[in-house]
């Protein structure tokens, strides 16, 4: 189990103020973004776990007091099946707080961001009586000393580094911060009286790690870590294909509004998650007593191209066997949606499709030397689903 006095050094008080002056110098700020994919993400649970050891038993002055042993899930895994037997797929979402680019639960007199200012720096007397600053265990670290300063008054701000923090000491008591988040990302801690949530390990941050203890204990790369100024963000996200969550909808209106900035945790292969799949596959009888295929492309040569359909020319033989690298196409109202090719197994499967999206048409294409075969499937999709064998 860590501890706060391990935690917080010297080298963070010193370094507070040159922080704090940043922006006055012209220096564009950089902000902290989290990647999440879900297509590696196996649900583990080590994220949750490292977030546990870091904020259970644990204050963290200015950031947050001790987590719950049970209850609050700061890092919460949903889970999602989808599909059926005997093709099944499971995607899990974690799911922190998003530190949302416009957050929804910040105080009606806090605004986005502060404002740099030529203020001078906090007076250290203001915050405890024993915070000497020749006691290193007391001495806040940089942003706890620069917030103190910022954000007096307000008990959810947002720092410039794109990190939003709830203060543990001015919003005691204050249940209502709980209903404000949409996502359900802010919990009550009953025996402390004081809203909590993710706080991206700040305290950590500001200290010098490069990441926070979810992302240190993720062991197949789901979640990474990284600081960027804006302009690099936005070529980080289209180069990586990253999504934020979409934000729940309670109205109509909200339905039109689409979320166009970027929250300081982004997805990838979200579609995983939220969309839906056709998945087949295809197959082939053969009857040991007919003619061979060779001798069928023999004949093929003689006569020209012979094509195929549904099994044609195959007898009810007790061979069956999948069809790799056949190739299979989605089309809807006669546009071709997506091609892909069967695997070694014979299955193929379409994604990023949405639910209740109505009649699809698949058609399946194979050749085999001159042999070729093709059928046509259709589908009406209202969720994930599996169609079954395609015999060609």
């Amino acid at each position: 189990m860590t501890t706060a006095k391990e935690r917080i050094s010297w080298k963070s008080l010193k370094s507070s103020f040159k922080n704090q002056n940043c922006s006055e110098k012209g220096d564009k700020i950089k902000k902290w973004c989290m990647v999440i994919d879900i297509e590696k993400c196996e649900n583990c649970n080590n994220c949750f776990l490292a977030c546990k050891d870091e904020h259970y038993g644990n204050e963290w002055p200015g950031y947050a007091v001790s987590q719950p042993l049970h209850g609050h899930r700061w890092m919460n895994i949903l889970k999602k099946e989808q599909g059926e037997f005997p093709y099944i797929k499971v995607a899990y979402l974690p799911r922190p707080c998003f530190h949302c680019d416009t957050p929804a639960c910040l105080d009606a007199d806090s605004g986005n961001l502060p404002s740099p200012d030529n203020s001078s720096p906090p007076d250290n007397s203001s915050l405890t009586d024993n915070s000497s600053l020749t006691d290193n265990s007391s001495v806040p670290n940089k942003h706890t000393l620069s917030n103190l300063h910022s954000h007096s008054g307000k008990k959810i701000y947002k720092r410039e580094d794109g990190i939003v923090i709830i203060d543990p000491e001015k919003a005691k008591g204050d249940k209502e911060l709980v209903q404000r988040c949409p996502y359900g990302a802010i919990w009550w801690n009953k025996e402390r009286e004081v809203a909590q949530k993710c706080t991206m390990c700040a305290h950590l941050l500001d200290d010098g790690w490069k990441s926070p203890r979810c992302v240190q204990a993720c062991p197949t790369g789901a979640l990474t870590f990284q600081k960027l100024e804006d302009d690099e963000l936005d070529s980080f996200i289209i180069s990586n294909r990253l999504e934020n969550l979409p934000e729940p909808v309670c109205d109509q209106k909200a339905a039109t509004d689409k979320k166009t900035a970027h929250d300081c945790v982004l997805y990838k292969n979200l579609h995983l998650y939220y969309s839906c799949f056709i998945a087949g596959s295809v197959a082939i009888r053969k009857d040991s007593t007919q003619k061979s295929e060779k001798s069928t492309v023999a004949e093929a040569k003689e006569g020209g191209n012979v094509e195929l359909e549904a099994g044609g020319g195959i007898g009810s033989g007790a061979i069956e066997e999948c069809v790799p690298n056949a190739i299979a196409r989605l089309y809807q109202n006669d546009t071709l949606i997506a091609q892909t090719k069967t695997d070694a197994f014979g299955d193929y499967r379409f994604d990023s499709l949405p639910a209740n999206s109505g009649l699809y048409q698949i058609k399946i294409t194979h050749t085999a030397g001159q042999i070729n075969r093709s059928q046509s499937i259709e589908v009406v999709l209202g969720k994930s689903c599996f169609i079954g064998i395609t015999w060609i």
